[in-house]
């Protein structure tokens, strides 16, 4: 948990929701992949995946790494990031 907290320190991001209509994410990086169903964001800290119905990305500022979606917002969720083999052994 400590080491987590540590890694995580520096890195800034919001998500502010609306009504479950209009979702505002700052600490945007890259936009994975995104279609009706599901957006998918590299974020700073880490994957977050967006889930609902007639999603649309209204506006991405990728300077200031914002993104903000609107749509039936249903769920959001952080991939877990996965440790490589090597990390394990040595890490």
């Amino acid at each position: 948990m400590e080491q987590e907290q540590r890694q995580s320190a520096g890195k800034i991001q919001n998500i502010i929701l609306e009504n479950r209509g209009k979702l505002s994410v700052s600490g945007v990086e890259e936009v994975l992949h995104f279609d009706e169903g599901t957006v998918i964001l590299r974020t700073a800290l880490g994957e977050l995946s967006v889930h609902g119905e007639k999603l649309r990305v209204e506006s991405l500022q990728v300077e200031n790494g914002e993104l903000s979606v609107t749509g039936r917002i249903g769920a959001l969720s952080y991939a877990e990031e996965s440790v490589g083999l090597w990390e394990r052994l040595f890490g």
